[in-house]
């Protein structure tokens, strides 16, 4: 199982609108040392490479390392709902390829 969470949900959406600059797609890379992001861009000009450690996060934990997918502009589109000042929670299950992720203000 994965679930890390934020009490704000600026720093998140931040790091998020920063890779959507240039990257539309890619993995998140979940393991105990935090989330990782490493992609290229459709035409491999640009390198993405982020990491956002465990210690950002006001809660965090990873019991075995996965990798999911992302959407970056889908992504982008849901973390708007969410105010900056809102909490941030992501979890993933140990047999499930998708990301549950819970805003509350």
């Amino acid at each position: 199982m994965f679930e890390c969470k934020l009490e704000q949900a600026v720093l998140f959406k931040k790091v998020v609108a920063a890779v959507l600059d240039i990257v539309k797609e890619g993995n998140f890379d979940l393991s105990d040392e935090g989330i990782r992001v490493q992609t290229m861009d459709t035409t491999h000009v640009a390198l993405v490479q982020m990491e956002l450690k465990e210690s950002a996060f006001d809660e965090f934990r990873c019991d075995r390392e996965s990798c999911v997918g992302i959407n970056f502009e889908a992504l982008t589109k849901l973390l708007k709902l969410c105010r900056d000042d809102d909490s941030l929670s992501l979890k993933k299950e140990e047999d499930c390829d998708t990301v549950t992720i819970t805003s509350a203000g």
